[in-house]
């Protein structure tokens, strides 16, 4: 009879490696799933910061500075979604709306409830450059201010 000279694996072998992959992912997957949330916070932040920019900017042009003091801000001032705000028809929200583009979503939402979204507070007159605050709001009313100061949640 022919001895076989049979190469590769045994089941054995096999079953350790397999066994061996599966803690070395049990491992990892909390110190990824950490890396992958601080990615989202900093995404949120960096959108936050470019919220605030596009609003100064558009609070820059004239005729959008005058939309913005004679039809949108109400008793001094504005707080709403950017969504709302950049969708808005008079020459703020065309001005806005050229700048930033499609409003940003939140990319972070543990500890949020349904459907999170940028808002903006802006104090009219003056310089707008300290009178705009970026935060993020959800349906339960909870506020994390991203913009000019930076939560301590997202830091």
């Amino acid at each position: 009879m022919k001895k076989m000279n049979n190469k590769g694996f045994s089941m054995v072998e096999l079953i350790i490696v397999i066994a061996i992959m599966a803690i070395l992912a049990g491992a990892i997957a909390p110190t990824l799933i950490k890396y992958v949330n601080k990615s989202r916070m900093s995404s949120d932040v960096s959108n936050a910061q470019t919220i605030a920019t596009s609003v100064q900017s558009a609070l820059a042009n004239q005729a959008a500075n005058d939309d913005f003091q004679n039809n949108i801000a109400t008793g001094g001032s504005y707080s709403g979604a950017i969504s709302t705000l950049a969708a808005s028809t008079g020459s703020f929200g065309v001005e806005l709306k050229g700048i930033l583009g499609n409003a940003p979503s939140v990319k972070y939402t543990k500890g949020l409830e349904l459907s999170p979204k940028f808002y903006v507070y802006i104090q009219s007159g003056g310089s707008s450059a300290d009178k705009v605050k970026v935060y993020v709001k959800d349906s339960s009313n909870g506020e994390i201010e991203l913009y000019p100061n930076v939560n301590a949640a997202y830091e």
